[in-house]
């Protein structure tokens, strides 16, 4: 695929958008290949010419021109717009006279207009960039690896060349709302200094790895998608160059590996095979024993005292929502009958429910890591104001922390990593 073809996304139908087909005329201009550039500038200047040449017809007054001519009257028309002179014809009547006046200003306008196009176009520095058909998942170095193979069609360098590359997923949120989620995969080497020839882009899929576990079957479910761009600056002109491909999930192949394309020879030479550079062939390796998905804490459940109808749910939206600054989830509606009320962190959820029999959770206990020890110190102040009896901590080498109670006397801890003494903090 090259690069500067656009990306066809056949399955999308876009519903209630504005129809705006000239809002951007000169993109869509700089998107045309450089002979469709050119053939709509000449058609341009010759269409003008055939307006003007039926203006002259229509005036008369082209003195020379055999009457009724619309030949006579083109060529007098393309002289006019050029400022040629060639004398021979010219206008003898005042109409003829204002026609020639208003192209001759036309002609300054278009040949500006034109030789700006043709120099942007031209000046255009394209990157020749080649992507492999397909992306594969194999073996290497006894570790699950997602490869792909880029080429560089020119001779030439691309300096400090980067690439990135993003899976992008179909998921669910704790609403229940479908989001389109996107995550940054960590390459082997994301960057060269010098790329020419070929470089094959590769993210292993360890247990950090969004693709961790994942199967084919998983990507299609998910409708995921795997885009990689690179962007770098061409050693000859100078200019930043960039290039994008887009595997679906069909275009993920696991089990197979890139067909090499290097191919030794007994008298010391090297041969590349280029036509190789789509081709894909089962992984001999062996696969490591499969594994179960990472597993990840969900949600804390905290107990609260069933005591009047909507006084709990009322104190948990007052500390958690307010004070902690957590946002409330809907809860279910099979559930909901049961009171309490949940809550979201950035990872994990707070479930709080009713209980008859209520004690409070003096020992056992949720810990909340903030990003730093500004937040903690800001929070401290806030737990303070709401009377929920925070106490720093200090027997824990390594870490700033402080205890308090949620609205019911359950214990909680806040802390962050790293050692502040607890006056400074709080």
């Amino acid at each position: 695929m090259r690069v500067n073809q656009p990306v066809v996304e056949p399955d999308i139908v876009v519903v209630g958008g504005t129809r705006a087909p000239f809002r951007d005329v000169y993109h869509a201009f700089l998107r045309l290949t450089f002979v469709e550039a050119l053939a709509l500038i000449l058609g341009g200047i010759i269409g003008i010419n055939v307006l003007f040449a039926l203006a002259y017809l229509a005036t008369g007054g082209i003195a020379n021109a055999a009457p009724g001519s619309f030949v006579d009257a083109f060529s007098f028309s393309m002289q006019t717009i050029v400022t040629i002179g060639y004398g021979q014809m010219y206008p003898a009547s005042g109409a003829a006279k204002l026609v020639s006046d208003v192209e001759a200003m036309s002609g300054l306008m278009i040949t500006a207009l034109s030789t700006g196009l043709l120099f942007t176009k031209f000046s255009q520095t394209r990157a020749t960039l080649t992507f492999a058909k397909r992306a594969v998942v194999c073996i290497q170095d006894g570790i699950p690896t997602l490869i792909m193979r880029i080429g560089n069609e020119r001779a030439n360098l691309i300096v400090e060349a980067q690439a990135r590359v993003v899976l992008t997923r179909t998921e669910r949120t704790a609403e229940g709302r479908l989001f389109y989620r996107m995550y940054d995969l960590k390459l082997v080497r994301d960057r060269s200094i010098s790329f020419t020839g070929i470089w094959q882009v590769m993210h292993r899929i360890t247990l950090e790895s969004p693709l961790y576990g994942a199967t084919s079957a998983d990507l299609a479910a998910q409708e995921a998608e795997i885009a990689c761009a690179v962007v770098g600056i061409d050693d000859t002109s100078l200019q930043p160059i960039h290039g994008k491909k887009v595997w679906s999930d069909a275009d993920i192949l696991f089990g197979h590996r890139l067909a090499d394309m290097l191919d030794p020879q007994p008298d010391g030479k090297l041969w590349v095979h280029i036509n190789r550079f789509d081709d894909v062939e089962p992984d001999p390796t062996p696969a490591p024993p499969p594994h179960r998905k990472k597993t990840r804490l969900h949600h804390v459940q905290l107990a609260a005292p069933a005591g009047e109808p909507g006084s709990a749910e009322a104190a948990a939206r007052r500390f958690f929502g307010e004070v902690l600054a957590y946002a409330e989830l809907p809860k279910p509606a099979g559930l909901a009958e049961n009171g309490g009320a949940w809550f979201q962190t950035d990872d994990v959820q707070i479930h709080i429910g009713l209980d008859p029999e209520f004690h409070p959770a003096k020992k056992a206990h949720p810990a909340f890591e903030l990003p730093d020890i500004h937040e903690l110190r800001a929070l401290y102040s806030r737990v303070e104001a709401a009377d929920a009896h925070p106490r720093w901590d200090t027997r824990q080498e390594g870490v700033t922390r402080f205890f308090a109670d949620d609205p019911w006397g359950n214990r909680l801890e806040f802390f962050v990593v790293g050692t502040e003494p607890p006056q400074k903090a709080g």
